[in-house]
């Protein structure tokens, strides 16, 4: 069985995490930036129409490295924070 792309579970993360923050009262649009370990970076916009805009990205060649921290700010202004630590799932920090 091969491991699943890391940028696949990426995506499944940021279906849960935006899921949960909703939840939680966070709103659309949201940006996100998202930074791994080895300094791989991801800065994205989720807009309130469901589309998600890539504003700017750094790759390194060894791709993202855990630990991956995720950054959003959502719709008013208001600031979250993820992690995953290693291969599993993400935890939201309070």
């Amino acid at each position: 069985m091969s491991k699943p792309d890391i940028t696949d579970q990426m995506s499944e993360w940021l279906i849960e995490l935006t899921d949960a923050l909703q939840k939680q009262g966070a709103t659309l649009p949201m940006h996100v930036v998202v930074v791994a370990t080895n300094g791989d970076t991801t800065v994205m916009r989720l807009g309130e129409d469901g589309n998600v805009r890539l504003l700017c990205e750094h790759s390194e060649p060894a791709g993202l490295m855990f630990p991956i921290n995720f950054m959003f700010v959502d719709g008013k202004g208001e600031a979250y924070r993820a992690v995953v630590a290693t291969e599993g799932r993400p935890r939201l920090i309070q």
